[in-house]
């Protein structure tokens, strides 16, 4: 229906109502659209099942769990190390197909005779992935040449090496075709040997955002210790040693796995009769050899002997350098010396005895140069040595020995051990003088009695010292043969030298007495007989002088 306006076109109201509705249609469009991209994308972000039928791998996960399975979402251009177009030769373009007849066994048309490749480097013990970067591989056909594949966009470029990202994964720059290819390491990956060729099997399609995965695993590193013990002084070797070998520190490989704790037991080394041992394989790091068996007496070797660092092979099959170390046997070497002249003392017995093993009780005597010498020891005990007889004229000795071995034959970390046990002798020096002039004197028979009047040594003097050892202390009294002079001297335990002398009133001595009596009575009479005249003289003047005043009178 119309209506008519004056002096306007006619309104058409069915015109707008069709507006309207095609607004309303592209409102719905853009609402249907937005919802198929929010499908897209969550599809994108879900978990899709790997090629070989395994569990599947969330390609939105970045938590950096060490988990190989967890890839990053991919980008529409994958950029490994890029190489220029003229960067080598390398056996075949990225498009070669070997063999033609790969074709018809997979199918081919349409791009989907190709695939996206995701390879993750892994420990192939723990199966975490192994976080390093540029790790560096080639790839091949199994049956063919090395593979180069190319990119074209935005400019053109070449890859014939592959390598990892800081995570230890990397995508091939471009799908390859159907056929069977492996990986092949080039570049060393630290703590790790080099990894077999990792095979696998392009047979399906695999787009980017769920590419056919491969594992490249790489064992942890590992070498084997060797050792050579032999006997320090004869440098034979050494039967019947076993090794423990201990972590000297936490053991862990670049993937983060600790190995083996510090202070655990690895393994074994068993030496054999010439004294090698070998041990198993063991991933490398520091070590320290500890004897667990040791031939009776036997220490063990100086702990830096001991100690090693165990690092990769310089070549397949090559042991790590061969550990050379010498064993000596425990010894205690025990030095008898006087305490007063330093002179070392024959003829000393001891007895040793073992706290673990009474019937080992053995005995020693000090040579001419005062030593014993002390092996064939067992570890893990206590040794105590005990004065059993002693050189004449020594006390006895009031030092107690005692020394303890520990389980690896050492004696205070040391196989060796050195007693000094100094003695005592009693020492006097006995001179006989002259009471007046304190000379010696010549032929007089001096005897030295103790309190019970025993005489305990006796002698002829000769003008010098006479020198008595191993005298017993107490109070002794010396005397003259046909005289009245007796001494009383006092020995006292000490290690210094005592002296004493006797004195004998001789007849020159009385001369001597005499002749200074006789000088001193002379020397009193002439000084009486000086003073007399002196006094007389004053006399006389001083009768002179009254008689002189007299006749002036």
């Amino acid at each position: 229906m119309r209506k008519r306006v004056r002096g306007t076109e006619p309104v058409s109201y069915w015109k707008s109502m069709v507006d309207v509705i095609t607004t309303l249609m592209m409102v719905i469009l853009l609402c249907l659209m937005f919802f198929v991209l929010n499908f897209l994308i969550n599809r994108d972000a879900k978990e899709y099942p790997d090629s070989n039928g395994g569990r599947g791998y969330d390609y939105n996960d970045h938590d950096g769990d060490n988990d190989p399975t967890a890839t990053p979402t991919p980008t529409s251009t994958p950029t490994p190390t890029p190489w220029d177009d003229n960067g080598g030769g390398g056996g075949g373009g990225g498009d070669g197909i070997d063999d033609p007849g790969i074709y018809e066994q997979y199918g081919e048309g349409e791009g989907h005779d190709r695939s996206a490749v995701y390879a993750v480097v892994i420990d192939e013990e723990t199966g975490k992935a192994i976080e390093i970067e540029g790790i560096t591989f080639e790839l091949f056909i199994t049956k063919g040449s090395k593979q180069i594949l190319t990119t074209h966009y935005p400019v053109p470029v070449t890859y014939e090496e592959f390598q990892t990202t800081a995570g230890g994964w990397f995508y091939l720059p471009e799908k390859i075709r159907y056929n069977d290819y492996y990986f092949h390491q080039i570049t060393e990956i630290p703590g790790y040997d080099f990894a077999s060729d990792a095979y696998f099997e392009v047979n399906d399609f695999h787009e980017w955002n769920d590419p056919l995965v491969v594992y490249i695993p790489v064992g942890a590193a590992k070498n084997n210790i060797q050792v050579q013990i032999n006997d320090a002084q004869t440098k034979a070797g050494l039967r019947g040693v076993t090794f423990d070998v201990i972590a000297d520190g936490n053991v862990s490989t670049p993937d983060g796995t600790i190995r083996y704790k510090d202070g655990d037991v690895v393994t074994v080394i068993q030496c054999d009769d010439t004294g090698y041992g070998l041990s198993e394989e063991i991933y490398l790091g520091n070590y320290i050899l500890v004897p667990s068996a040791l031939p009776y007496g036997y220490a063990a070797p100086d702990l830096e002997s001991r100690m090693t660092v165990l690092e990769r092979r310089t070549e397949a099959g090559a042991y790590a350098p061969l550990m050379e170390m010498e064993s000596e046997k425990t010894t205690v070497y025990v030095s008898v010396k006087d305490e007063y002249t330093d002179n070392p003392v024959a003829g000393m017995t001891y007895t040793l005895t073992c706290d673990t093993d009474v019937s080992e009780a053995r005995e020693f005597t000090t040579n001419s140069n005062g030593r014993i010498e002390i092996t064939d020891l067992n570890k893990n005990s206590t040794y105590t040595l005990v004065e059993k007889s002693i050189s004449e004229g020594y006390l006895p000795s009031e030092e107690k020995v005692t020394f303890t071995i520990d389980k690896l034959g050492l004696i205070e970390n040391s196989p060796e051990y050195s007693v000094d046990i100094s003695y005592r002798m009693i020492r006097v020096e006995i001179n006989t003088v002259d009471k007046v002039t304190r000379s010696g004197l010549t032929g007089y028979n001096v005897s030295i009695v103790d309190e019970s009047g025993k005489v305990v040594e006796a002698w002829t003097s000769d003008g010098s010292s006479h020198n008595i050892e191993g005298l017993a202390t107490g109070t002794y009294t010396l005397e003259i043969e046909d005289s009245k002079d007796k001494t009383t001297i006092t020995v006292e335990n000490t290690k210094d030298l005592q002296k004493f002398s006797v004195t004998v009133m001789t007849t020159r001595g009385y001369a001597i007495v005499a002749g200074i009596g006789a000088i001193i009575f002379i020397a009193l009479a002439a000084g009486i007989i000086i003073f007399m005249n002196v006094v007389n003289k004053k006399r006389e003047s001083d009768i002179d002088k009254k008689v002189k005043k007299a006749d002036k009178k």
